[in-house]
């Protein structure tokens, strides 16, 4: 009772705090909502399903001041067009300490303890959803270079492919369920997993989307599990080690006489323990037989306001935090991990129907104008990377540095294209965009500068946020657009929906066969190498091409505690694993 006193002060001081502040936006990426759709498009003959757009994770945060050397230490440099090493990372500490708590915070919540009904990433990843354990998981550690979607087994032991749609995952023997009443069989089996899957396909699952590709999912025995797919997509792993993806056990949640909404019983390492008078989440080890967690507990509290969370952290109540660029300057002497978050930040996009970028050397002139070094460095802090828009499975993704320069920043080169088309106007451009913040206006401004600097007359179509999105989205009606894109939690289901020709959110209105060809290459291209190549080519393309593109991908910030180790977070679509292998100095 009296810590939950001392947050309530701490709260109405933070709120204190942020009204005496010059006003700003409060939108952040997180306030986009999940669109539950799964339109079709067609490639050949096939029918490829495209998930919907996913909201990106919630800001968490956690505190204290670095008075000592980090356990992680930040590679400050100049920044590039790209980010190609994150962190560089020291080798861990030869022997983990046990036991510590550990206090984060949530700004965002969740209504629900069923996985299937609940779609907030704040429950998935941090929340109840840690209790659960999935078939796969994403790579987490000290030497995972991030962006990554890179999997792992969680509650697989091995896999192997029958065909390119068929494989089959060999379940551990040795999971146990969580103890509990309501719960029968005492391991984990592929018939779990099996149900688990099936029931996050029907109709009322709000995650259902994700596992879009599975066809068919059927237990062979208690420890094969078959898996078929509608066609072959190399996404399968990525959605299968989604952290909404959770495994449930059979016995209670095939039992029409159980209220899932009351009961968390996973067979992940944390005991979850919902407070809702609190707001609160608290989660145990309860298996000490396994190695990890290494901390004994770890509560998670919902608060909402970003100076009362900024506050908690500053006084030792919660111990890792999310920085808010506005408030990078008070972290100055704070050791700070900068996360990429592919498909969060600044896009710009032409609609390529629509004169002047119908023609192509419109588009290319707008991008030679273009200085994405100075957008990040002046409109992101620094804190920000050149990216073509869709999610990473690998840092090999990113988009060569030198190919990047070749079509950006040549004012004179754009004035000469320009020149050249002075017969067809007098080049006026309307943006339209939104105020979405700081950052976004910051580079709006310097974008129309560099443009009117090569010859260009640009306007503004400044909307609210709901019209934006109807316009750009929707009704795809817009000349030249800037601001954030409808995230994805998959490459195939960014590229399907937004770059194919037939894709539902395909805005700039692109027909381009030769585009379509290599996304559907890359579909069903399993091996990692073949792909990675693919994947170069049509980073090749679309720079050539000018359809649109990031000059600003955001980095998250992160601040944690200085007796806390081992913070090695990798924030993909919903992962949480990272939580298991911290571990609290004491």
């Amino acid at each position: 009772m009296i810590l939950r006193l001392i947050i309530i002060f701490i709260c109405v001081i933070g709120i204190i705090m942020s009204a005496c502040n010059t006003s700003r936006s409060s939108f952040n990426e997180n306030d986009q909502k999940t669109l539950l759709v799964s339109p079709t498009i067609e490639l050949d003959q096939a029918t490829m399903i495209a998930p919907t757009p996913l909201a990106p994770s919630p800001t968490v945060t956690r505190v204290k001041k670095q008075s000592s050397p980090a356990p992680i230490t930040i590679l400050q440099k100049e920044p590039p067009l790209f980010t190609d090493v994150i962190r560089n990372i020291p080798t861990p500490l030869p022997m983990t300490p046990q036991g510590g708590n550990l206090n984060i915070a949530s700004p965002t919540w969740f209504s629900s303890l069923d996985p299937h009904r609940e779609p907030s990433p704040s429950f998935a990843g941090w929340g109840p959803g840690l209790a659960y354990s999935r078939l796969l998981k994403f790579r987490t550690g000290a030497n995972v270079k991030l962006p990554s979607q890179a999997t792992e087994c969680d509650l697989c032991e091995k896999w192997y492919m029958k065909s390119p749609d068929t494989f089959v995952f060999q379940i551990k023997k040795n999971v146990d369920w969580q103890p509990s009443k309501e719960t029968i069989e005492k391991k984990v089996t592929a018939y779990d997993v099996a149900f688990s899957l099936n029931r996050q396909k029907q109709d009322f699952s709000v995650n259902a989307h994700i596992i879009h590709m599975i066809k068919n999912i059927e237990a062979e025995s208690s420890q094969d599990l078959k898996i078929v797919l509608n066609h072959p997509d190399a996404d399968m792993f990525v959605a299968l080690a989604n952290g909404k993806t959770k495994i449930l056990p059979k016995d209670i949640f095939s039992n029409p006489q159980n209220s899932n909404d009351n009961i968390t019983i996973g067979s992940g390492p944390w005991k979850s323990d919902y407070k809702p008078q609190d707001t609160t989440v608290q989660l145990t080890k309860w298996n000490y037989k396994t190695e990890t967690p290494y901390i004994h507990s770890l509560e998670i509290m919902h608060i909402p306001d970003h100076q009362a969370r900024k506050s908690a952290y500053l006084v030792n109540l919660i111990d890792i935090y999310q920085i808010d660029l506005v408030d990078l300057k008070e972290f100055s002497d704070f050791n700070i991990l900068e996360h990429p978050d592919p498909g969060v930040g600044l896009a710009m996009a032409f609609n390529t129907i629509t004169p002047p970028f119908n023609d192509i050397d419109f588009r290319k002139a707008v991008m030679l104008s273009i200085n994405p070094d100075e957008i990040i460095e002046e409109g992101w802090n620094s804190k920000a990377f050149f990216s073509l828009g869709y999610p990473m499975v690998s840092p090999a993704e990113l988009a060569n540095n030198e190919n990047i320069r070749t079509y950006f920043n040549m004012p004179d080169i754009a004035r000469n294209i320009l020149l050249n088309k002075a017969d067809q106007g007098d080049f006026n451009i309307t943006i339209t965009t939104s105020d979405f913040g700081q950052e976004y206006m910051k580079s709006l401004e310097i974008i129309t500068t560099q443009m009117r600097h090569v010859g260009f007359n640009t306007t503004f179509e400044m909307l609210d946020r709901r019209q934006y999105s109807l316009k750009s989205w929707k009704n795809r009606n817009y000349q030249m657009l800037v601001g954030p894109i409808l995230p994805q939690s998959s490459l195939n289901g960014y590229l399907l929906s937004t770059l194919h020709s037939n894709g539902p959110w395909n805005t700039t209105h692109n027909v381009d066969t030769e585009l379509d060809q290599l996304i559907k290459a890359q579909l069903v291209e399993y091996d990692y190498d073949a792909r990675q190549h693919i994947l170069q080519k049509m980073d090749l393309h679309l720079l050539e091409k000018g359809y649109r593109f990031m000059p600003a991908t955001r980095k998250s910030l992160w601040s944690w505690a200085e007796n806390v180790s081992d913070f090695y977070p990798n924030f993909s679509t919903n992962e949480y694993s990272h939580w298991e292998k911290i571990w609290v100095k004491p």
